[in-house]
C-alpha cells in the first residue's frame, strides 16, 4: 500500500517548493542481510528493483479493484527544478522516502507527511548540460548501512548519510567531458556499490565499476567492448573502432545471491552507421553474467548483432525460476528494444526461447529458435552513409522496451511490461 501511495502524492498536483525542513529521524542501518532477503520485507523498497530479481512485486494486499477508486491523494510536494521528469523508483526504509528528480537531486521525505528531512543538490559545472547523454533525467538511489548511494550526472559517485544527507565521500567515476553521464541508481551487491555509464552515442565505451561502499575505493573496472586479444575482440574491425564502442550500461542490473553473479543489460554499438564497425561488436546489444566481486564477465549472450537501429540491449534482466516444457529452468528475462521477449538460462546463458512484443517487426524475419540470433537481416532497412533515408522501421527508434522496468507477479505468473507499438 505505501508504494501505491508513493506513486500517487508524487504524482499529484504538485505545491510550492517551500515545505519545512524537519529534524532527521533515525532509521536502521539497511544490512547486506536486508538486501538478500528485500523480497520478504513486504513493506520496505530497499533497491531499484524492490529486491536483487528485479520483480518490483509487492506482497501487500490492501489496495484491491474493488478498494482502489477510493484512493485519494494525501499529500503533495513539488521537487522544484527547471525540467527533466521524474523517472526514479522511489525507496521506502524506515518510514523515509528515498529518491531523486532531475540532476540527480536527491530528496529524503517523511512518508507520513511528506515533509522533506534533507535534501542534496549537486553543483556541476560550467558546460556539463552541453555534453548530458540523455537529458537531466535521474532513475535513483541504493541505500546500504546508513548510507544513500547517488550517482551524480557528472559521473561523480557519492555516499551521503541517510540521517543529514551529508556527504560522506565523493569519487570520480569518469571525467564528464569524455561524454560519460551516470543517470542509473547503483546497485549494491555485500559491500561492492556497482555502477554503470551512458554515453554510447557519444564514443564511450561502455563499461562497469564497483566502488567500496565503505571507503569509495575503486575495486574494479569491466569493459563491455573487448580490447584488441581479448575474448570477442574478433568481433570488431582491425582498427580502434572499439575504443569508441558504445556498450553502454544505463540501466541497473540484477544478482542472484545463490550463484553470486551479477547480471547487466549493455547497449548500443557506436557510431550509428554500422560500415564504422563492422562484425557482431560484443559485447554490445547484449545480456552479461559477471562476478560480483572481480568484474570478470562469466557469459554474454547478444540479442541484436551488429546493430545500426538503437536498439540498445541495456534492460533490466528480471530472474525467475519457472517449468519450460517441463522442465525447472532458472531464467532471466528480458523485454527488449528491439521488439523480441527473451528467456535466457542464466545458469549459463544459453537461449531458451524468444517471441515478439510488438507487431509488424520489419528488421528482422524472426528469432533463430535454436541459437537465439536474428535471421533475415533486412539489409535494406540499415541506415548507411551517404544512403537514402530509411522509412518505416519497427520498432522505431524509441525501441519496443526502452527504459521503463517491467514487473513479475509470482502468484499469478505473470510479467508485465509496457511496449512502444
Amino acid at each position: 500500500m505505501r508504494q501505491a501511495l508513493m506513486r500517487s502524492a508524487l504524482a499529484a498536483a504538485s505545491i510550492a517548493a517551500t515545505a519545512l525542513m524537519i529534524a532527521p529521524g533515525y532509521a536502521e542501518p539497511v544490512t547486506t542481510e536486508d538486501l538478500v532477503k528485500a523480497q520478504d520485507k513486504a513493506g520496505e523498497w530497499l533497491m531499484y528493483g524492490r529486491d536483487y530479481r528485479n520483480w518490483r512485486y509487492s506482497p501487500l494486499s490492501e489496495i484491491t479493484p474493488e478498494n482502489a477508486t477510493q484512493l485519494s491523494p494525501f499529500w503533495s510536494m513539488s521537487t522544484g527544478g527547471q525540467f527533466g521528469g521524474l523517472e526514479a523508483t522511489p525507496l521506502f526504509h524506515d518510514g523515509v522516502l528515498y529518491f531523486t528528480a532531475d540532476y540527480g537531486r536527491v530528496f529524503a521525505l517523511d512518508a507520513k507527511s511528506g515533509n522533506i528531512r534533507w535534501r542534496y543538490e549537486p553543483e556541476y559545472e560550467d558546460g556539463f548540460t552541453a555534453m548530458l547523454c540523455c537529458g537531466p533525467i535521474h532513475r535513483g538511489l541504493a541505500l546500504k548501512d546508513d548510507r544513500v548511494y547517488v550517482a551524480r550526472l557528472d559521473a561523480q559517485l557519492v555516499a551521503l548519510n541517510a540521517a543529514d544527507g551529508k556527504v560522506v565521500w565523493q569519487e570520480k567515476i569518469d571525467e564528464w567531458k569524455n561524454g560519460v553521464t551516470t543517470n542509473s541508481a547503483p546497485l549494491v551487491v555485500k559491500d561492492h556499490v556497482i555502477i554503470g555509464v551512458s554515453g554510447g552515442e557519444y564514443g564511450v565505451r561502455g563499461y562497469l565499476k564497483s566502488f567500496n561502499a565503505k571507503t569509495g575505493a575503486l575495486e574494479w573496472q569491466s569493459y563491455t567492448v573487448p580490447a584488441p586479444g581479448e575474448p570477442g575482440s574478433e568481433t570488431w574491425p582491425k582498427n580502434d573502432a572499439w575504443k569508441s564502442g558504445g556498450g553502454p550500461t544505463w540501466l541497473t542490473g540484477s544478482y542472484d545471491p545463490d550463484t553470486n553473479t551479477l547480471y547487466w543489460g549493455v547497449g548500443n554499438p557506436g557510431p550509428w552507421p554500422y560500415e564504422m564497425h563492422a562484425g557482431d561488436n560484443l559485447w554490445t546489444e547484449s545480456m552479461l553474467a559477471l562476478d560480483p566481486e572481480t568484474g570478470k564477465i562469466k557469459w554474454g549472450f547478444q540479442y541484436t548483432p551488429n546493430d545500426p537501429w538503437d536498439y540498445d540491449g541495456m534492460a533490466t534482466p528480471i530472474l525467475v525460476d519457472v517449468t519450460v516444457d517441463g522442465q525447472p529452468r532458472k531464467l532471466a528475462v528480458v523485454s527488449n528494444r528491439n521488439g523480441f521477449f527473451y528467456a535466457i538460462d542464466r545458469s549459463n546463458g544459453q537461449f531458451v526461447y524468444a517471441f515478439p512484443l510488438v507487431n509488424g517487426i520489419n528488421w528482422t524475419t524472426g528469432i533463430d529458435p535454436k541459437t537465439g540470433k536474428p535471421m533475415g537481416i533486412n539489409e535494406a532497412l540499415k541506415p548507411k552513409i551517404g544512403g537514402p533515408r530509411v522509412k518505416r522501421i519497427v520498432p522505431g527508434l524509441e525501441g519496443g522496451t526502452n527504459w521503463f522496468p517491467p514487473a513479475y507477479d509470482p502468484e499469478l505468473g505473470l510479467f508485465f511490461v509496457a511496449v512502444n507499438q
